[in-house]
């Protein structure tokens, strides 16, 4: 045996970036617990091949977008117990993949869930995607993963599917049984014309849950669970309209760090809502975007936020705090980031100025001094003024006047 081979035959990890023809070969270290490979270019799926071979791995990572599938015998290697394929392009898995009965990590970049994932022993299941060819017995089985923690779903049934509605179903069942054990992260992202989850019917509790990110689904209402989540740190929702008693609700939550809040009514009445005194105590982070006339900060409201990003429209908030826009921001003491985006519609350019105005009065106040953003929504749907209409109609008839030669005065 060469001095090489014996080398290659101790080697417990091995990292590989980029791409030779003279790349070693795996199947030389037979004794690898981790594997990383990473390629911008030329690494082509044969390479894999042997992977197979390596039956002490514990961890295969792939991040190389020229890689579309894996080996039909990925599930040879019984001690693996992280699969990595985020930086892939791979979209169908082996079936063989589900016999990896010591996998706990599984990270993928929109592989399609696979028949029998029941089997496995997974405590992260992220990137994985739900396509129309799915299964609704593999939707079933994702509840028999009772040692999940961190699931994050691409949703991609469609309207069309016939039985959308056993498939959305049979998703809530399962994510209802997941959330009574040990579930702490739940992510779903919904394609763009994909069916709706009736998120209102998931009537479980769970009690342990540490992040729930499902801006894209809508609720008719808040769930009363929702108040009894004392754990939950990171939300990303939408209801059907942000109320007063919405925010008072979720502003009860204990350890709320990061709120994600969407409107998603835009035929009900405009207004302004109040974030009250002590609500929202640990609050880091809040974005409030969809259709509301604006908010106003109480005095002892968000006492450590750091980063809020609202929407606000210009004539209401005129409208409801008459000559002078008061919005309550200098009270948010520890507030480090401000991004306000304006909507104009109805608006006169003379109120946007002014609330723009009066915004960034408010955080020169504040210790930190933050520099607002202002993005204006609609701004071609603002009113135009009696001095603009006269300005423009003057500038009209200027031209008008120029082309002809003559003169025009006008008061």
């Amino acid at each position: 045996m060469s001095a090489s081979s014996m080398i290659s035959a101790h080697v417990r990890s091995l990292s590989i970036f980029g791409y030779s023809e003279q790349m070693p070969h795996v199947s030389d270290f037979k004794a690898l617990r981790v594997l990383d490979l990473e390629s911008s270019g030329k690494l082509q799926n044969s390479y894999l091949n042997n992977v197979v071979d390596l039956c002490q791995l514990r961890y295969l990572r792939i991040a190389a977008s020229t890689i579309t599938h894996l080996p039909e015998q990925i599930g040879e290697l019984q001690f693996l117990e992280t699969l990595d394929l985020r930086r892939t392009w791979i979209r169908k898995l082996p079936a063989s993949i589900v016999k990896l009965r010591r996998l706990n990590y599984f990270l993928a970049n929109g592989a399609q869930l696979p028949d029998g994932v029941g089997k496995m022993k997974l405590q992260e299941l992220s990137g994985v995607s739900v396509y129309d060819e799915c299964s609704v017995s593999s939707l079933l089985e994702l509840g028999s993963l009772t040692n999940l923690r961190n699931l994050r779903l691409n949703w991609n049934i469609s309207e069309s599917r016939n039985d959308r509605t056993h498939c959305t179903d049979a998703l809530i069942s399962s994510l209802g049984k997941l959330a009574s054990c040990r579930l702490k992260f739940l992510s779903i992202n919904r394609g763009p014309f994909s069916a709706d989850i009736p998120f209102d019917s998931w009537s479980s509790s769970p009690h342990l849950l540490s992040e729930l990110y499902i801006p894209r689904f809508c609720f008719q209402r808040i769930p009363d669970w929702l108040a009894s989540v004392t754990n939950l740190c990171r939300l990303g929702i939408r209801v059907k309209q942000v109320t007063q008693q919405v925010l008072q609700m979720l502003g009860d939550l204990p350890a709320l760090l990061d709120l994600e809040l969407w409107s998603a009514a835009d035929d009900h009445p405009m207004e302004m809502l109040l974030v009250c005194s002590n609500r929202f105590r640990c609050l880091k982070i809040f974005r409030l975007y969809g259709s509301m006339a604006g908010l106003v900060f109480e005095a002892g409201a968000m006492q450590r936020i750091k980063e809020i990003s609202i929407v606000v429209r210009a004539h209401e908030v005129q409208s409801a705090c008459a000559d002078h826009p008061d919005l309550g921001i200098h009270h948010l003491s520890s507030l480090m980031n401000l991004n306000v985006w304006i909507n104009c519609e109805g608006a006169r350019a003379e109120e946007v100025k002014v609330l723009e105005a009066a915004i960034t009065d408010a955080t020169n106040l504040l210790p930190n001094h933050p520099t607002p953003h202002f993005y204006r929504e609609n701004e071609e749907n603002m009113v135009k003024d009696e001095a603009h209409m006269h300005g423009r109609m003057k500038a009209m008839m200027f031209n008008e006047d120029t082309k002809k030669g003559g003169d025009i005065s006008i008061d």
